[in-house]
């Protein structure tokens, strides 16, 4: 899979916080089982995580991210926006099959530019990996 050809959700969440940040913590797991649902699926969807701190902070700056856990979700290198609606699973997992089959059909607040590839301080993520 091409990423340029790929539906991409993102989780911006430092690393850090999931030590001491309650949501960030109880969002990871949530997130690796989507990861992995959306693979045995065979969704061309990919995922990927962003430390906000260190590397990431600038990507987080340029796409507004205010909250933690956040997650935005792209396609063909454009911003659909965020992603706000239940941190359940089957919920969103429900949404990203929708998005990845019919990304233009989506009301989503957000229309920037990423370019054609994602940046180098986007940590590429896979679905049977524990970390990164």
């Amino acid at each position: 899979m091409h990423i340029s050809d790929a539906l991409v959700a993102v989780s911006f969440c430092p690393e850090l916080l999931e030590a001491w940040c309650h949501y960030c913590r109880q969002f990871a797991p949530v997130y690796q089982e989507i990861a992995a649902q959306a693979l045995s699926k065979g969704l061309d969807i990919f995922f990927a995580k962003v430390d906000c701190d260190g590397k990431g902070k600038q990507l987080c700056n340029n796409l507004n991210v205010k909250f933690l856990p956040t997650i935005k979700v792209f396609s063909n290198g454009k911003s659909l926006g965020d992603y706000n609606g239940s941190r359940q699973p089957a919920k969103m997992l429900e949404f990203l099959t929708k998005a990845a089959n019919s990304p233009n059909d989506l009301a989503l607040l957000m229309a920037d530019d990423m370019g054609a590839k994602m940046p180098s301080n986007v940590t590429p993520w896979h679905a049977d990996q524990k970390s990164h």
